[in-house]
Parts: structure tokens; sequence; C-alpha cells
């Protein structure tokens, strides 16, 4: 009988899952299926069933694998609060394995708190010294353009999301980050990624992908708003600064990291402080440093989690006043009066992986 393409994958991912948790004789046959169906449904986008299956395993034996497989599942969900909180349960309740350190530490470094999962990784890279997972994380970890490799991809682990919704051709390529605007029916993008284009798609963080059409240029800003054939349900409401941030003050910059190949993946958050004017230029600089391969047309927060702009090729930040000057009302402006509280860095992670969008062409 042939197989289908999602049994080999479930039944790889139980090979691999046998280093992280229980031999795989030593399992009954039940739990096996579980684990593995679970893994089948988060390939084919069925998240909150595939939770619902790796919490069943999860009941029957304490393990690694399967805790890995809960923390991606509430990730391809969109929970990544939720996720980060049980991933740093699983890396501290299976220090002699490395699935729940890899996963824990990589999501540590794109949401902003690099120095903790720096710390992390160097510990279980001590305990573990020979693991080729721990010490592939650590060195893309330690790059300045860190990308997911093969290995990374594969589960229990799996530093990525799987592909969900609208499927992609091979040829089509990765060029750019996006914004999601409009109650998720709307999406910001960089002009020069739509020139010649014949498709375009655009995916979130949690690997729900979208396909768009140009709608039209923003007057003399090198950005287009695109338009989803079918609306983001879970999509974010970004609310705007009423007055542009001033040059110094700290701040969250997010894109994608990449290469040709359009693959699912998380976005970076990276905090710093904002740059000021460029005097050649005239344009405003970005000031926050992200990682060598990241990709422009990415949201900027202050702490508040307001949108104060866009980052832009070679370094820029493109204010979002220039953006409500050519569409007023596309962000709903906070409130100017007081000091706002600050975010704390897991929320904005969260919502930044459902605003923050791959921009993806064929040319």
């Amino acid at each position: 009988m042939k197989r289908t393409a999602a049994t080999l994958l479930a039944a790889a991912a139980t090979a691999t899952a046998a280093s992280q948790g229980l031999p795989l004789g030593e399992r009954s046959a039940a739990l096996r299926d579980w684990i593995a169906t679970a893994e089948t449904q988060l390939s084919q986008g069925r998240a909150v069933e595939a939770a619902q299956g790796f919490d069943r395993a999860a009941n029957s034996e304490h393990a690694a694998d399967i805790e890995a497989g809960l923390v991606r599942s509430y990730l391809q969900n969109g929970e990544f609060r939720r996720a980060l909180a049980f991933a740093s349960h699983t890396a501290g309740a299976h220090r002699d394995k490395s699935v729940g350190t890899a996963l824990y530490a990589w999501l540590l470094h794109m949401s902003g708190q690099r120095e903790f999962g720096q710390r992390l990784l160097q510990q279980a890279r001590e305990r573990l010294p020979q693991d080729a997972l721990l010490a592939e994380v650590e060195s893309q970890l330690g790059s300045s353009a860190p990308q997911v490799t093969r290995t990374m991809l594969a589960a229990p682990a799996r530093l990525a999301p799987y592909p969900a919704g609208e499927s992609v051709p091979g040829a089509a390529r990765l060029v750019a980050s996006g914004v999601l605007v409009d109650d998720g029916r709307r999406a910001v993008v960089p002009a020069w990624a739509m020139e010649g284009v014949q498709q375009v798609w655009l995916r979130n963080g949690s690997g729900r992908t979208w396909p768009a059409r140009l709608q039209q240029r923003l007057g003399s800003l090198p950005l287009v708003l695109v338009t989803l054939q079918g609306a983001a349900e879970d999509a974010p409401a970004l609310k705007a600064v009423a007055r542009d941030a001033f040059p110094g003050s700290p701040g969250y910059a997010v894109a994608y990291t990449g290469h040709d190949e359009a693959s699912p993946a998380w976005p970076w958050l990276r905090p710093g402080f904002l740059g000021n004017l460029d005097a050649a230029s005239g344009q405003r600089r970005l000031g926050i440093e992200l990682p060598s391969n990241a990709l422009p047309g990415g949201p900027v927060f202050d702490t508040a989690g307001r949108l104060v702009g866009l980052s832009s090729a070679g370094g820029g930040l493109l204010p979002v006043s220039a953006l409500q000057a050519e569409l007023p009302g596309l962000f709903a402006a906070a409130p100017a009066e007081g000091p706002a509280a600050r975010v704390p860095t897991d929320e904005l992670y969260e919502r930044a992986m459902k605003a923050t969008l791959q921009v993806i062409v064929l040319r």
C-alpha cells in the first residue's frame, strides 16, 4: 500500500522522538499512535486537535518530545505566551534531553530575551556536549544571520511552524516582511517587493498563508497596500503612537530573516533604541540591530506596544505619521495623555507574530 506524505512524516517524527522520551519498544502502541497522529494533525494545520492529542499522550507519559509537541501546537495556534511558559517547564523538567532546551532557547532569542536564552543554552551544552541539535542551535544563534537548518526542522523540536492555509509553489520566493492592518483584511508591504510579480502570498508567524493582490501604492512612500483573499481572523488591533517617537526612545523591531526559499518561520523581535535623522538622506534611522539577513518592512513598536513605524531598506525607519498622512485611520491612535504602561515582551511578541508577515512572490 502506498504511504502518504503525512504517514511518512508521522513515522519520522516518532522515530526521532525515541531519543527524547521512552525507547519506542517501551511505549504502548496506543501512545505511539497518539503522538504520531498529533504530529500529523499539526503538519496539516490542525493545531487545536494536535494539542488535544499531545495532551492525551502527556497524561500517559511525562516526556520531553510530547511536551515539545504541545509547545509547537500552542505556537501554531498563535498562543506564544502559553507556549513560552510551557517550554520553560519542558526545559527545566527534562534537563537530560535536548529538545526542551533547544526549543526554549530559540524562543527566548526570537522574542528579544537573548541573554537569558544564551545562558540556558550554554548550561545545556555543558551537560550534553555531544548533542547535535544543541550544537546546531548554538551555531545559528551565534551567527549574525541565523536560520533554521534541516537538522532543526526535525520533530520533536522543529524550530518553525508547519505551513497552513493556501499552498505556495516551490518557485515562489520570500522577499520582504510586511504588517497586517485593517482587522486582518489588508497589509502594508515594501513597494519594491511587488515589482514584476505574478502572484503574491502573505504568511504570519503561525504558518497561516493567504493569497493577496495589489490594491494601491501609497503616494510617494515606498510602500503598497495589498488585500488578502480571506481575512486573518485573529489579527491583532494595532494602535499607533499619537506623535512620532523621539530618537533614542526604547523600542522593538520585528522582521523575518530571509533567504529565497519561502519556508514558514517565526519572526525575530529585537529590542534597542530608535535612531536619529540621517543627515545625508534626511530619513530616520531604525537604530535597532536586527539580524543581518532580516527582511525590511516589518513593524517597529514602542515599549507600550504601539506602532511607531516600519523598518525600511538600508536600516531606515519609516515613521507611522507618514502612513497616517497617506491613509488616515489606517491605525487607531493611542491616547496621547499620560504615560503608557509597558507591555511584557512575551505579550508584544504574541501580537507581533500575528501581525508581522512574510511577503512571498512568484515572478
